[in-house]
């Protein structure tokens, strides 16, 4: 398991307003949940979802190990993931207006209760690790946290770059699962 921070987030429009209102090189956080098939957690209009990242997303991401994630710590984490897809946590849009001061100021603080809040990307990110494997990357609330501020923990140490997986260039969004489905109905037909 390791953080992910995105320098560009493929299809995003919102990417030039992320880094544009909080002045960071980072557009996008996830949680890499499997490393042999690139498998990720994030938030993401409209809710919190698993996905495979495509190869040509790959070059894009730096990969961060955190310093005391243990397998125990790992598992928590995994289930805080698995808990928050499963009831669908929303994703934002009103959190992440709240970088730009008058937009807070209008809107006031935004509320983290749990995975029935609406999340951005990075206050999921930080969630999984502060709530789920009870490791705090930053001493402060995960609603107020960019991207880019999380590469701000003393926790992170860059790890390698994550390495493709043959995927994005099938047809199928890059889901190998989707690519061997489908040539099984082939088959079978």
């Amino acid at each position: 398991m390791k953080l992910l921070l995105f320098r560009v987030h493929a299809r995003d429009p919102l990417s030039a307003v992320i880094v544009g209102e909080t002045r960071t090189q980072y557009t996008h956080a996830a949680v890499l949940v499997d490393e042999l098939t690139n498998k990720i957690c994030e938030a993401y209009v409209p809710h919190v979802r698993f996905r495979l990242l495509l190869d040509s997303e790959l070059a894009g991401i730096e990969a961060f190990d955190i310093a005391g994630l243990t397998p125990e710590k790992t598992a928590g984490a995994m289930g805080y993931c698995a808990e928050a897809v499963a009831a669908e946590e929303p994703y934002s849009i009103e959190n992440l207006c709240r970088f730009n001061p008058f937009l807070r100021d209008l809107l006031g603080e935004a509320q983290d209760v749990g995975v029935h809040s609406p999340v951005i990307c990075s206050q999921f990110a930080f969630d999984v690790f502060d709530r789920g494997a009870h490791l705090k990357l930053l001493n402060a609330p995960s609603y107020v946290l960019a991207p880019g501020y999380l590469a701000w923990s003393t926790l992170l140490t860059p790890a390698a770059a994550l390495k493709p997986m043959g995927n994005g260039t099938n047809g199928t969004n890059g889901v190998p699962e989707i690519a061997a489905l489908s040539r099984d109905a082939a088959t079978l037909s």
